[in-house]
């Protein structure tokens, strides 16, 4: 099970579920104080993958086997409508909202393009992304960092790739490099309100069972 979180101006943690079945449907969410459980949301939701708290308040969720963009109100869990929705080989994954840019949402899709969307769901510009090397990206999940870049984990390079928002998506750096390990792979981010950039690298366990 693959899960993205995220803490919500009101006090709160969502948490989505990936494509693993049974809950692969479900967004949960959690006190971001004390813990407890709170609300599950689904709204038909087939899998849940990034998670995003747009401009207006509510709780955006990428289905990447819908290919949808669904938003919820956070305090209920009710589905409020699709946002945008995606064709072709496209699986959305991560999502972000780029407010220096009118509120933007950017997305990270499984065959290697990063997704523009205005406020109102319409269907911007897509970009190829790239990582240092010149071989196309895997982006996972991406998030816009307090100095105003976009930053992607890319699966494919193990690291953490930062870029400019400005006239599209054009590759700046390698902002966090690949750990030692050649099985981890960065998934989740997330700018923690000291301003470090928290990254979630899963790592595969051996079979030790014989």
């Amino acid at each position: 099970m693959s899960c993205l979180w995220l803490p919500a101006a009101r006090g709160d943690i969502f948490v989505s579920n990936g494509a693993q079945p049974p809950y692969a449907s479900q967004v949960w969410s959690y006190s971001q104080y004390t813990g407890a459980y709170k609300l599950t949301f689904s709204g038909g939701l087939a899998s849940s993958n990034g998670l995003a708290i747009g401009c207006d308040g509510n709780l955006y969720v990428a289905d990447g086997i819908n290919k949808l963009i669904k938003y919820f109100d956070p305090a209920t869990g009710a589905l409020l409508g699709t946002f945008a929705g995606v064709g072709g080989n496209a699986y959305p994954s991560g999502i972000t909202f780029v407010s220096p840019g009118g509120c933007a949402l950017y997305m990270a899709d499984s065959s290697g393009f990063i997704w523009a969307f205005d406020p109102t769901g319409v269907f911007i510009g897509k970009y190829l992304c790239f990582n240092p090397n010149g071989v196309a990206c895997e982006p996972y999940d991406l998030t816009l960092g307090p100095d105003g870049y976009l930053y992607v984990s890319d699966l494919g390079s193990r690291s953490v790739l930062q870029f400019s928002t400005t006239g599209g998506v054009y590759f700046n750096s390698v902002f966090v490099p690949p750990f030692s390990d050649p099985n981890a792979r960065p998934w989740g981010l997330h700018f923690g309100t000291n301003g470090n950039l928290y990254v979630d690298f899963s790592l595969s366990i051996p079979n030790t069972n014989g």
